[in-house]
């Protein structure tokens, strides 16, 4: 992935319909002194854009409502002529290396896999925060964050059960890949490894025996965090 980006963003979209992602990588970039908006959906970021004018748009591959790439190319045709465009970083929960000559027919060169941390945001950008010179406080984001998590757990985890309990599989492994972003980036090692592994078995043929260990395993894990938090 190319690093060099241009100097001097002030308006940052991020579109991604994972609440939990879009909201931590829109509070790290307010704390790079970045002026950042979110939207859910395709529809809602081209109202956005139409108004706003991002300097740069984090644009997720998987959006509920259309691909993410049509949403940028009709950004790119919609664009005012006498305004600069935008550059675009797209997000995606899988390699995003294998729609690379899609990619480069829309002069796209940036690509980032999910989840985004703090940390690569501001490698990303070259941009350095201030030395504290004080013991490090509480950081209220990531206390924000855990509860944003909680409450994804306590909405989704029945959904997914349900999925599993009527084979599903496609339904249940698309909770399970934003469930395993939400884990990683709330810091959760034991949730994300057997969300991972969850996955894993939703997208192969398995023994039903198997799949259950494995979703029983999660549960403890889920309800394990779950009273951790409460």
């Amino acid at each position: 992935m190319t690093t060099q980006h241009r100097i001097g963003y002030r308006k940052i979209l991020v579109v991604d319909d994972h609440a939990a992602s879009a909201h931590h990588m829109v509070k790290s970039l307010s704390r790079l002194g970045v002026s950042a908006r979110q939207a859910a959906t395709g529809k809602n970021a081209l109202r956005i854009t139409t108004h706003w004018l991002p300097d740069l748009v984090f644009m997720d591959l998987c959006l509920p409502d259309m691909d993410g790439l049509e949403v940028i190319r009709k950004i790119q045709a919609g664009w005012p002529c006498s305004y600069p465009g935008p550059e675009f970083v797209v997000l995606s929960g899988n390699d995003p290396r294998l729609r690379q000559d899609e990619l480069e027919k829309l002069g796209i060169e940036h690509a980032m896999t999910k989840p985004i941390s703090g940390q690569r945001l501001r490698d990303l950008f070259n941009l350095q925060l201030e030395k504290q010179t004080a013991p490090p406080e509480p950081d209220p984001h990531q206390t924000e964050l855990r509860d944003l998590f909680k409450a994804e757990l306590e909405k989704r985890l029945p959904e997914l059960d349900q999925h599993l309990l009527s084979n599903n599989h496609d339904q249940a492994a698309g909770l399970v890949h934003q469930l395993i972003a939400s884990s990683a980036m709330t810091g959760e090692k034991r949730l994300e490894s057997q969300f991972l592994l969850l996955n894993r078995l939703l997208r192969q043929p398995v023994a039903p025996a198997e799949l259950a260990r494995a979703w029983y395993r999660t549960l403890e894990a889920a309800q394990d965090y779950l009273y951790r938090v409460r």
